[in-house]
């Protein structure tokens, strides 16, 4: 039925290119008029303190999930710590089922990744109040965004407008949104090596570097997805 709709429908939106690029994988869409527009958004910045990046502070930020890649990067960091890494990952979002396991996820982190957990190299945060969210993503040095498939990701519009440095993988919609060393960094799951590369690189940027690339973070989101921006695009569309 879904699939029936994008195709019987007089025009198609979607948020990013990929999504559709995925869809026409299983669906034959040469005959719909397609358009692009990103979703809106706008921070409320409420009760946001003016905080500075804690050094060396590395954050996952997303549900544990399989489709966000949090095997992938647990796996990763595995493999740092092995090798002498001492920076703990911090997990930020909620918890899920994993049903190929019969478990929630961090059950199954704290079963196979035990050793890891016990010296504190991962720590769970778990998911928080919107002002708490937004003052603890500030904090952070690095924030990871490790999708396997991704449309829009919010994770990723909420770290950029607070000027954090994303590293984020190029399998999903956050491809179109982040421009790497420019605005954030982007690796490849298939490229062996290339995620420890730009996590190392990011870790050594100087505080102004830091900044310029920040500033262009929320430069990108202001001009992509502001409400003006958005309904601008979209109205122009609709009629």
């Amino acid at each position: 039925m879904e699939r029936y709709c994008i195709c019987a429908a007089d025009m198609v939106i979607s948020p990013s290119l990929y999504l559709l690029n995925e869809l026409s994988k299983y669906i034959d869409l040469s005959d719909v008029e397609i358009h692009v527009i990103p979703n809106p958004f706008s921070l409320k910045s409420g009760n946001i303190d003016n905080l500075y990046t804690e050094k060396n502070d590395v954050v996952f930020f997303g549900r544990l999930q399989y489709l966000k890649g949090i095997d992938y990067i647990l796996n990763k960091f595995s493999s740092l710590w092995d090798n002498g890494f001492q920076i703990p990952l911090k997990l930020i979002g909620s918890d899920t089922y994993f049903y190929l396991k019969n478990k929630m996820w961090s059950d199954y982190i704290n079963q196979k990744f035990k050793k890891y957990v016990d010296e504190n190299l991962i720590v769970f945060e778990g998911i928080m109040h919107i002002d708490k969210l937004y003052n603890r993503l500030k904090k952070a040095h690095v924030i990871i965004i490790p999708s396997r498939f991704e449309n829009f990701p919010y994770s990723l519009i909420e770290s950029m407008v607070l000027g954090k440095i994303v590293l984020v993988s190029d399998s999903g919609g956050q491809r179109e949104l982040v421009e790497d060393k420019k605005n954030g960094f982007v690796f490849s799951q298939d490229e062996p090596g290339e995620f420890e590369k730009k996590l190392e690189f990011i870790l050594s940027l100087s505080d102004d570097r830091m900044q310029e690339i920040a500033m262009e973070a929320k430069i990108t989101i202001e001009e992509k997805c502001s409400y003006e921006k958005v309904y601008t695009k979209k109205i122009s569309v609709l009629e």
